[in-house]
């Protein structure tokens, strides 16, 4: 009797599956940098005063990225812009030529 309910009781504990291995993200980017929306960059875009109505396209600066910032190219219908978010300062934006 003793050892049904020994087995009643851990027998769910035991039956537990392993938590599920954490794909890398179908969005990661070189060195696992996630691409953010692109409507959230253009928002930060049109906040710093740059037009950008109709983004079309982001893509990783690995060039301007670092460990502690991440760097983006926004390609809108007005130009291009890269946006350095670093920190809690907000994006930096500056228009590519």
């Amino acid at each position: 009797m003793l050892a049904i309910f020994l087995l009643a009781l851990f027998l769910p504990f035991s039956a537990r599956a392993a938590p599920p291995a954490t794909p890398s993200p179908p969005d990661a980017g070189p060195m696992g940098a996630r691409f953010p929306d692109v409507d959230v960059v253009a928002t930060a875009v049109r906040d710093r005063g740059f037009p950008c109505s109709r983004p079309s396209s982001i893509g990783h600066d690995a060039a301007a990225s670092r460990p502690d910032r991440d760097a983006w190219v926004i390609t809108c219908s007005e130009g291009r812009y890269r946006v350095i978010y670093e920190g809690d300062t907000g994006a930096q934006v500056t228009p590519e030529r």
